[in-house]
Formats: C-alpha cells, sequence, structure tokens
C-alpha cells in the first residue's frame, strides 16, 4: 500500500513545472507598468541623496566646503529650504519611471526569448539581457534625465535662469539643440550597460537558485526585496568606476 502512494506521487513531481513556465510570459505592458511605479516610488524616496551626489560631483560654492552628503543636505535644507533638496526631482522622477519601466520590458522580451523550457535563464544569458536592457534605457531614458537633472541642480546654485523643469529643458534646446540633452551618450550608454549587466545578472541568478531549490520563483516581498538589494550592492561595488 504504502509502494501504490508514493508511485502515485512521484509523477505529479513535473505539473509545476509549466505554470513556472507560464509564470514567466510576463506581458510587456505589465513589465513596463511595474517596472515604471517601481522606478518612480525609488527615484522619489531616494532623491535627496541622488541630489547631493550629483551637486558634491558639481564642486560646490564655498558655503558648502565638504564633499559629505549629510552636510550637504543639512547646508543645502539651511540656505534653500526643504524644497531646495528637490531640485530637478521631476525630471528625474519620470525618467527613472520611463527607464526603470524600458528595462524590466526589455529584460523580460528577452528573457522570455532565451529562456529553457522550465523559465530559467543562465547566468551568461541573463548578464546578456541586462547589458541590452541597459544600453536601451540609456538611449530612450537615461542620457536625456541625466542631462536635464544635472543641469537643473547646477544652475539651482548659481544664475537659476530655470524656473521649472520644463522651461529648464526648453532653454537646453534652444542653447544646445536637441544633442545637447544626448550629450555624454556613448559613456552613459556604456556605464547602463554595465549596472544594468550586474544588477539583473544578479538577480536572474539568486532567482534561478532559489526557483531550483524550493521548485517555484521567489514570491515573497522579503524575498524579492533582499534580492534587489544584494543585486544593487553588487552593482554599485562592481561598477563605481564607470
Amino acid at each position: 500500500m504504502a509502494d501504490t502512494k508514493t508511485t502515485t506521487v512521484l509523477p505529479k513531481l513535473p505539473l509545476p513545472l509549466p505554470q513556472v513556465k507560464k509564470s514567466q510570459n510576463i506581458t510587456p505592458l505589465q513589465s513596463l507598468l511595474a517596472g515604471s511605479i517601481a522606478g518612480g516610488v525609488e527615484a522619489s524616496i531616494t532623491y535627496p541623496f541622488e541630489f547631493a551626489k550629483t551637486r558634491a560631483q558639481l564642486k560646490v560654492p564655498s558655503n558648502l566646503p565638504t564633499a559629505s552628503p549629510f552636510r550637504l543636505l543639512q547646508q543645502t535644507v539651511s540656505s534653500e529650504g526643504l524644497a531646495g533638496l528637490y531640485t530637478g526631482c521631476g525630471a528625474l522622477v519620470v525618467g527613472t519611471a520611463l527607464k526603470a519601466g524600458v528595462r524590466f520590458t526589455t529584460f523580460d522580451a528577452i528573457r522570455n526569448a532565451l529562456a529553457d523550457e522550465q523559465g530559467r535563464l543562465s547566468s551568461a544569458r541573463g548578464v546578456f539581457a541586462g547589458m541590452l536592457a541597459g544600453a536601451t534605457e540609456s538611449v530612450i531614458a537615461v542620457t536625456p534625465t541625466e542631462r536635464i537633472k544635472t543641469a537643473l541642480i547646477d544652475d539651482a546654485k548659481g544664475a537659476k535662469r530655470f524656473r521649472s523643469t520644463m522651461h529648464g529643458i526648453s532653454i537646453l534646446i534652444q542653447e544646445q539643440g536637441l544633442a545637447g540633452i544626448y550629450r555624454g551618450l556613448v559613456s552613459t550608454t556604456a556605464k547602463q550597460a554595465g549596472t544594468s549587466a550586474v544588477r539583473m545578472g544578479a538577480y536572474n541568478a539568486m532567482r534561478s537558485q532559489y526557483q531550483t531549490r524550493y521548485g517555484t520563483p521567489p514570491v515573497r516581498v522579503y524575498e524579492t526585496f533582499a534580492m534587489g538589494a544584494i543585486a544593487g550592492v553588487a552593482t554599485v561595488y562592481a561598477t563605481q568606476p564607470l
């Protein structure tokens, strides 16, 4: 009787595999919406630190003598108010939402095309998919939004010619043409391709290991959060020179 139960259970083991494959086929619209929402939330929460980093890189004036991000934040609030920390935020939020949407849409499309019968993607293919996704997001979103964000932050500490994000964009295009918005395209694309390859490749590798061990992709929020955090830290250390 025990043997009979064993033989009836064993054939059921392969059955979850088609379900895993099916769950991998995320539609482009789902990828775009999920990535855009995640990118917008990320940019909104972390923007003050992005502001401090950019202002430090722009060689702030003497009234902000230190490169410490926390010191820069404190000095900015004292001199410009809390709103000063969000100078150029609108452009970055929109750009990051678009960037993340493009990244995940491209990555998921390539992953679906390269995945095996169980919906798994090898580490090499995961890195390749991430690289292509990074290059695509650079051309469509990252290069122009980074250029606009940097110009707005630089303007805020000096002449303050730009009355708003849209006004700043119009002035940049009038003075430098559309090519001015895409200044630094090659270097930015190289950076985004590298960072996205590491980030998405690392995340895909952890996801695949989880699926191999437990037979299903991670579905709990804290699991995906932890994997994303680890992939993000690895990306920073691996691509910081870029």
